[in-house]
């Protein structure tokens, strides 16, 4: 697998880039569990306004994480991740929704996609997997949150369709990167959810690894990929980071590691044609 893992410190605030989306110009990132406010058990650069932490504390790490890259809070679009398959098309009038208070996030939505050049989209995560996509092409750029549900749902899939079905998107010209979540070493599940995949027409022996008896380690990274390739994405043109949130878990938050109780990490996409800067305005 290929390292394209790009490490980031700014002002102790330690975030990851992804060599294809870098090489492209576009704005990605995603947040570690280091150079944050929050105490524990969210220390310390926890995203998510959902988990319990102090919500002053969170809305501050997430201007930490985004001002290290010369980006601003208020042009971020963030949804209430439900684990479903539900799509938004985003334009600038929904910037900053979501982005300073859980109360306005778009609702029920698990996919962002947007061709604005001044929006930048943001999920969040504890092991579930984000899917970084971008029309090379169109200027397009969506992120998926998918969990295992959203995983069998073929939620990947679903944001390509709803890419080709929006701007005309081809995914002959699309690039996917399969981001940080839980890993094939540490993700068991029972073999009723192995049942569900294969009953989605998953290919189940490459996915699913007995462990025990009826229990399983699965693939979600394999999962997903094998979903993209389905959508006509070419393999060359799909990357896996490779990190275990679980098995990284002084850098990573993971939901699993810490049982239930803890921050979340966050994905960030955006175009970037040089004309953003840090107040959203065109250069």
């Amino acid at each position: 697998m290929k390292n394209i893992n790009i490490y980031h410190e700014k002002k102790g605030v330690k975030y990851i880039s992804f060599a294809p989306l870098d090489e492209k110009g576009v704005i990605n990132a995603f947040s570690t569990r280091i150079g944050g406010k929050s105490r524990e058990p969210y220390n310390t650069l926890n995203m998510g306004l959902h988990t319990g932490d102090d919500c002053q504390n969170v809305i501050e790490n997430r201007k930490l994480f985004l001002d290290r890259q010369g980006l601003n809070l208020s042009n971020a679009v963030a949804a209430k991740q439900v684990h479903s398959t539900n799509l938004q098309v985003v334009d600038d009038s929904l910037r900053g929704k979501g982005a300073w208070k859980w109360e306005d996030a778009l609702d029920d939505t698990d996919g962002l996609i947007t061709n604005s050049k001044n929006t930048i989209l943001i999920t969040f995560y504890a092991d579930c997997v984000p899917i970084y996509i971008y029309d090379s092409e169109k200027e397009i750029v969506a992120l998926a949150h998918a969990g295992w549900k959203g995983t069998v749902g073929k939620i990947a899939w679903l944001t390509l369709q709803k890419m080709k079905s929006h701007y005309g998107t081809k995914t002959s010209q699309c690039l996917v990167v399969i981001g940080p979540s839980i890993g094939p070493c540490c993700y068991e599940v029972d073999e009723n959810l192995v049942v569900r995949f294969k009953n989605a027409g998953f290919n189940i022996n490459k996915l699913a690894k007995n462990n025990r008896p009826e229990h399983y380690l699965l693939n979600l990274w394999e999962a997903n990929k094998e979903v993209v390739l389905q959508s006509g994405v070419p393999e060359d043109n799909v990357f896996v980071s490779g990190l275990c949130t679980s098995c990284n878990n002084d850098i990573f938050f993971s939901y699993r590691a810490e049982n239930g109780i803890t921050g979340r990490m966050a994905a960030i996409i955006a175009l970037n044609k040089g004309e953003m800067t840090d107040d959203g305005d065109k250069s």
